[in-house]
């Protein structure tokens, strides 16, 4: 696979149809603050390779990555591409690390504006929560629709937080788009790629989580459609994958977290509580993420845990944020990290 940096105005699909006997794949996109074509061919690469280089002059601007692999636009050979802005403040930078805090689903006003608050009081800048929850049995609590990305909004605007939401399906991306700062696209639907694609068309951060049967290629795969149309503000997550283990509800594959840092220049965030099922073990388990050195922890938290309508066992209680928070500062500290 070729990817052309910058290319000349004179290199189009028609071109190619002409003058190569290749079957080839064309697609140009702005990524960047730059111009890339991804050529994708069937044949002798070396060839291929020797008549792009013969067509594109020396003196100019162009520059020919010969990327190995199916995921080009996520992979390191990119990484001089910059940095993602989760916010107008925020810009993961490897220096930064975000904690993104929140209910795993917006139940009422009053209960989502405790959490902003104690957010707020924290000094956190990012407030997760599911208006739309693509919940396992269709009989358990679905969230609130557009009412809970509305008092969602509301108690961010009101502590000056970023809203980060899941949207569930393609149609509901324009609504989802509307009301939040951070697209969040869940591991349900990780391998959706119609609806990858609509996200990517958007001007919002994704947040893309690791779907739990996928593999660290498939997921890297995922990124490059969202990449593709053109959004390269996307950040992977970690969430846990389905093992042989029940012990917990996932098994948080911390291992290729780390792998995924050698293979990838996007940033990665660690979801501690999807993984564990159990609140008693999500502090252990993000002071371990965090000694990755990660971009960002999501945890979910509520002012009440017992009396949760969705995933209550995972429900992190909201009045010991604080501690949660500081025991983190101290390893992002020792990895040279600041906590957000």
């Amino acid at each position: 696979m070729l990817v052309i940096r910058n290319p000349p105005k004179k290199l189009t699909e028609q071109w190619l149809k002409v003058n190569t006997d290749k079957s080839v794949e064309f697609r140009q996109v702005s990524l960047w603050g730059q111009d890339l074509i991804i050529l994708n061919f069937i044949g002798e690469e070396k060839r291929f390779e020797s008549v792009m280089r013969d067509f594109i002059d020396d003196s100019s601007e162009s520059e020919i990555l010969n990327i190995q692999g199916e995921s080009p636009l996520s992979g390191l050979q990119l990484q001089n591409a910059g940095r993602v802005r989760l916010s107008e403040n925020i810009l993961l930078d490897g220096q930064t690390t975000v904690l993104i805090a929140g209910p795993c689903a917006v139940e009422s006003g009053e209960q989502i504006e405790a959490v902003a608050h104690t957010l707020s009081e924290l000094g956190l800048r990012f407030l997760r929560g599911g208006a739309f929850k693509p919940r396992t049995s269709g009989y358990s609590f679905q969230g609130r629709g557009v009412d809970g990305l509305q008092d969602m909004r509301s108690a961010a605007d009101r502590h000056n937080l970023s809203v980060v939401t899941e949207v569930r399906s393609e149609t509901e991306v324009e609504v989802v788009a509307a009301y939040s700062d951070v697209i969040q696209v869940g591991a349900k639907s990780a391998y959706n790629f119609t609806l990858l694609r609509e996200a990517g068309r958007t001007d919002k951060p994704i947040l893309l989580k690791r779907g739990f049967m996928m593999t660290v290629q498939e997921f890297l795969q995922a990124a490059d459609v969202i990449l593709a149309e053109g959004n390269g503000n996307v950040v992977l997550c970690e969430r846990g994958i389905r093992t042989f283990e029940t012990a917990t509800r996932f098994t948080l594959d911390l291992t290729s977290a780390a792998k995924m840092k050698r293979m990838t220049h996007l940033p990665i965030v660690i979801d501690p509580s999807h993984a564990a099922g159990d609140r008693s073990i999500i502090s252990d388990l993000a002071r371990a993420a965090v000694a990755l050195d990660i971009d960002g922890l999501m945890v979910e938290v509520h002012p009440a845990p017992e009396r949760a309508l969705s995933d209550s066992a995972q429900a992190f209680p909201l009045h010991d944020l604080h501690g949660l928070k500081s025991s983190v500062q101290r390893v992002c500290e020792a990895v040279g990290r600041r906590l957000v």
